[in-house]
């Protein structure tokens, strides 16, 4: 319960973001991540596309094409599973059960990070150390258990973070956090 309570409030503060600071905040976050080291070293990016007033993905997916990286959208499964499918601007995608969009193709395309991998993972609250507080499907927490070589970055705007959050033995933890004003590495 006290997780659903903690997903209205930070949902709701992350979404009062007037859309003019907003913009200004993810091309903050966009510098941020293009000037880190993990970013330069990365030969593939895992990203999600950004739903309703997350962090824009749009402008990083662009930009890591732009810089010859390789780009993976994930696709969602039932039973909280998910994979990554090869993705470029322009390319195909189709609605999904949460409202957002996925690349078209199965699992037979599905591509796992390498150790160095960057993996962007979306969130509604973080705290400095790296835990984060996700929709409630476990998804990324599966994931990134699978795959703990590759560089996790959590995006999130700064009015996001807290201290403390309630943690499940199977919530995993991003490598690093990155917000408007700041990263944090853990």
């Amino acid at each position: 319960m006290e997780k659903a309570l903690l997903r209205h409030h930070y949902r709701a503060l992350r979404d009062s973001l007037p859309l003019a600071q907003r913009n200004a905040y993810n091309a903050r976050i966009l510098r941020h991540l293009l000037e880190s080291p993990d970013y330069h070293r990365a030969r593939r990016v895992f990203s999600y596309l950004n739903f309703e007033s997350e962090v824009d993905t749009h402008a990083i997916l662009l930009q890591a094409q732009a810089d010859g990286k390789a780009t993976f959208l994930p696709v969602t499964q039932k039973g909280g599973q998910m994979y990554f499918l090869p993705w470029k601007i322009g390319e195909a995608l189709k609605p999904c059960a949460f409202g957002v969009t996925e690349p078209v193709g199965g699992p037979e395309k599905a591509v796992a990070p390498c150790p160095g991998d960057l993996i962007l993972v979306p969130g509604l609250a973080f705290c400095p150390t790296g835990e984060r507080l996700g929709y409630g499907g476990g998804y990324y927490d599966r994931f990134l258990t699978a795959y703990p070589a590759a560089v996790s970055i959590g995006l999130f705007f700064e009015l996001q973070q807290c201290f403390t959050l309630p943690q499940d033995p199977w919530d995993m933890p991003v490598s690093i956090i990155i917000t408007e004003q700041r990263v944090f590495l853990r």
